[in-house]
């Protein structure tokens, strides 16, 4: 398997890299090597026990982390074709499902552009960050290319209900039965 990279420019690579650092999400740790000279600095993911200052735009690190599944063809290859707007719609719909455990999920146009609070108060998620437009079009892009699968929904009671969404996968349906990668009979994906 190859990894085809963030499929940036060097430039903008280093441009995003600054903009994290300067946002708090990852930290530059500089090296240095026997002779004293400058290495290549490392970096590490800012991990703290609250996400947000009091100003929910101010991120001042990750808490513990929660883990949710992503395939890894998001990474190794998806990542460099997609573009931001389909990546942050893929990601938020793998969070959405796999998240919780799920196959799939229903997830109305007004959960992914303003996001979601509980009943509590407690902001669950910010939505995709995208205007209708485009999550629209981004929506469109992914079903096409056969990453997402979209069920509209509909019933007579409520008329047009939020659509259910799931990750395209090769296999017919999530289960547990299926080997996990490296057993003898894994899945090809090929």
């Amino acid at each position: 398997m190859q990894d085809y990279g963030t499929g940036l420019s060097v430039q903008s690579a280093k441009n995003a890299v600054k903009r994290l650092t300067e946002k708090n999400v990852v930290i530059k740790i500089r090296r240095k090597d026997e002779s004293g000279q400058d290495k290549s600095p490392n970096y590490s993911l800012n991990i703290i026990e609250i996400p947000f200052k009091k100003n929910k735009d101010t991120f001042i690190g990750f808490t513990i982390p929660n883990y949710t599944l992503v395939p890894d063809e998001v990474f190794d290859f998806l990542l460099s074709l997609l573009s931001g707007s389909e990546i942050k719609t893929l990601l938020y719909i793998t969070r959405r499902t796999f998240g919780y455990s799920k196959e799939s999920e229903n997830i109305s146009l007004k959960r992914m552009l303003k996001g979601y609070i509980d009943k509590d108060r407690n902001i669950i998620d910010n939505g995709v960050g995208l205007t209708k437009p485009s999550l629209l079009k981004t929506l469109r892009s992914l079903s096409k290319n056969k990453i997402i699968i979209k069920e509209k929904q509909f019933s007579k009671e409520r008329g047009d209900e939020p659509t259910n969404y799931r990750l395209n996968f090769k296999i017919e349906h999530w289960s547990k039965n299926y080997p996990h990668r490296g057993k003898k009979n894994y899945i090809s994906r090929g």
